[in-house]
């Protein structure tokens, strides 16, 4: 009885801080890996044998001077909602920025590395992107689904985005392979080096934390809201950069 207070309890503590880090709930710091010690967080970085052989997911430039880092968890609400933002400043910006989006999966989010897999997977077929936008737009049909109802969503998504022209058996297979596991723990490792992450999504340009809780999409804990949008207030640290 009392081991099952202590779990109902620790749920209801990870619920109200929302901000509980990698290490103190899984144990193991993903970044501590000798594996990871010679990459640059701050650089896109290609296909290699720690990540799958699976590049970064870049929009915009990639040879672009000023680098934005996004490191999104598909199961966060947050992280949903300012999607279409981010797709809007990658547009706006899209020849002066490069924008790369890796996967920081929250560790009490049960389906959100199964959702990070399935997205790569999706990817190994040219589809990542588009992939991604129905996780999103779907993320309440699957959010609290069991192994077996998840698996079925996320075939669904799939025969949706490559119009039944994809290769539905290996994408299965992909989404539980080695590969698709070393690319999302990949960037949770990233993630890790470049700084603390307490919620998602967070953003970094050129190395520099983002703090966009300050905008009225923030979903930090705290908010100071100055009333800016969250493409208004990015555009004005990208304007600050390109000497606008």
């Amino acid at each position: 009885m009392n081991r099952f207070i202590g779990i109902a309890i620790a749920v209801v503590v990870v619920g109200i801080l929302g901000v509980i880090t990698w290490t103190q709930l899984q144990g193991a710091d993903p970044s501590s890996s000798a594996n990871y010690k010679d990459y640059d967080p701050n650089t896109i970085i290609g296909g290699n044998a720690d990540n799958g052989n699976i590049p970064d997911h870049v929009k915009g430039n990639k040879d672009a001077d000023i680098m934005i880092f996004e490191y999104a968890d598909f199961q966060c609400s947050g992280c949903a909602s300012v999607r279409t933002k981010v797709d809007e400043l990658v547009k706006k910006y899209k020849n002066d920025i490069a924008l790369v989006q890796r996967s920081y999966v929250l560790p009490y989010h049960t389906n959100g590395k199964a959702a990070s897999q399935a997205a790569e997977a999706a990817g190994l077929q040219g589809y990542w992107n588009e992939y991604g936008e129905l996780l999103f737009k779907n993320q309440n049909e699957w959010f609290s689904s069991d192994a077996t109802e998840r698996t079925a969503f996320f075939t669904d998504y799939f025969k949706k985005v490559t119009g039944d022209k994809g290769d539905v058996d290996k994408f299965l297979a992909d989404s539980e392979s080695q590969a698709t596991a070393d690319k999302v723990n990949f960037d949770i490792a990233m993630g890790k080096k470049v700084g603390e992450i307490y919620y998602t999504p967070a953003f970094f340009i050129d190395g520099q934390f983002v703090d966009w809780a300050n905008t009225s999409e923030g979903k930090a804990p705290i908010i100071n809201t100055e009333g800016k949008d969250f493409v208004e207030f990015m555009s004005g640290l990208i304007d600050q950069k390109l000497g606008k």
